[in-house]
């Protein structure tokens, strides 16, 4: 029986013998459903890293947005300004 973790495609080999119920110790076959649940521990380990890697980059993509959205909007408030001046200019108000 073959199973596969991840993309690293290492491969994990479960013999009979590992499946087989244990010589008397009163194994119920948990050990089988241990080894499988501690590598999928491994992966959600793996990818709550990866995502609080993603929740920084968005923070720092929010953070950049604002900063280009407040430029963007004064330079718009600065162009109107200018704009209206030259108005005034033209019809003789200044």
């Amino acid at each position: 029986m073959r199973i596969v973790f991840g993309k690293s495609r290492k491969l994990f080999h479960l013999n009979k013998k590992d499946m087989l119920l244990g010589g008397g110790g009163g194994s119920d076959g948990m050990d089988v459903i241990k080894y499988r649940l501690d590598g999928l521990e491994k992966r959600f380990d793996r990818l709550d890293v990866r995502l609080d890697k993603v929740d920084v980059r968005l923070d720092k993509i929010d953070d950049r947005h604002e900063r280009d959205f407040r430029a963007l909007f004064g330079a718009l408030i600065a162009a109107v300004l200018v704009l209206a001046g030259l108005m005034a200019k033209g019809f003789h108000w200044l």
